[in-house]
């Protein structure tokens, strides 16, 4: 197992090497940000996992803004000064998972440990901190939750470069033995031998999408626009008020041997579905949840 770590000091990679089990190499590169990079030592497999592949993405304030504003995450731009706060959260997360929380309040200078995760308050920030780096294509960083004394929540900062610093090695290294014992796992599960039932997989899709009128703003009833059944249809999930029909629509491209036929097949079955509406205006929406109700995933 080879781990390459981008923004951490020699000796941090040292202390590292020696808190994550058989690492091989462990590789400097020169950057202000920390990327790990797992691989195998069997380079014919090419098998490899990088996380926070998508770092660049901080250093486009303006990206970063437009999405999270498209995913109702309040942002505080590094040049705005004009904010008040009552309470600081300073959330650690790795792969999704919360693994700490410190907390600030304005009156003290000192953060502390918040260690019952189960308070309102403390549940809604980790779950913007998860949702922040999600949204933004990161696997692990530490996200601050500011909330102010009308009970806004707004992401503050999103660091990176400072995860692997001396006083966090012991509790990162932790985490960072679990994801690569599971990407050791599926390396296991790569150089198993082709079975008739391996040749045989078939790859497939159904994604889920909202319309929305650009114009009026209002959010469209799929079924008065695309057919109940097909490869362009609409999801079973119906509405009764204020009229009754069925809001989602649903994309059922044909299965695939391979992820770049099957992304063709999805691509295909997108241009059919644009023959039912001729309009501009109308928007497919797709997210997390673009509509309260309608946790749908990513289109």
């Amino acid at each position: 197992m080879r781990v390459a770590v981008t923004g951490c000091s020699n000796a941090n990679v040292n202390k590292l090497r020696s808190l994550v089990s058989g690492i091989n190499s462990c590789d400097v590169i020169d950057k202000a940000d920390v990327v790990l990079n797992f691989s195998h030592n069997n380079e014919s497999l090419g098998t490899y996992y990088t996380f926070n592949q998508n770092i660049s993405i901080l250093n486009y304030e303006d990206r970063v803004e437009s999405i999270l504003k498209g995913e109702r995450i309040n942002y505080i731009r590094s040049d705005s000064h004009n904010y008040r706060w009552k309470t600081k959260y300073i959330i650690d997360v790795f792969d999704l998972q919360v693994i700490r929380v410190m907390a600030r309040y304005s009156k003290n200078k000192n953060y502390v440990q918040i260690k019952n995760m189960s308070l309102k308050t403390t549940k809604i920030v980790c779950e913007i901190a998860v949702k922040t780096l999600y949204s933004l294509g990161l696997d692990f960083g530490v996200v601050t939750v500011c909330v102010s004394n009308s009970d806004t929540k707004f992401v503050q900062s999103i660091e990176i470069a400072n995860n692997l610093s001396e006083r966090s090695l012991g509790l990162w290294s932790k985490w960072i033995n679990r994801e690569k014992n599971l990407w050791s796992n599926e390396i296991r599960f790569v150089e198993k031998p082709k079975t008739e039932s391996w040749t045989n997989l078939k790859l497939g899709a159904d994604p889920e999408f909202l319309l929305y009128d650009r114009i009026t703003r209002r959010w469209l009833i799929a079924s008065e626009y695309f057919p109940r059944n097909g490869t362009v249809g609409t999801d079973d999930r119906a509405i009764y008020y204020p009229r009754h029909g069925y809001p989602l629509a649903e994309l059922r491209p044909n299965p695939a041997n391979n992820p770049k036929q099957l992304v063709e097949n999805i691509r295909k079955t997108m241009q059919k579905g644009i023959h039912y509406i001729p309009c501009n205006n109308v928007a497919w929406i797709a997210g997390s949840c673009p509509l309260k109700g309608f946790p749908i995933g990513v289109l």
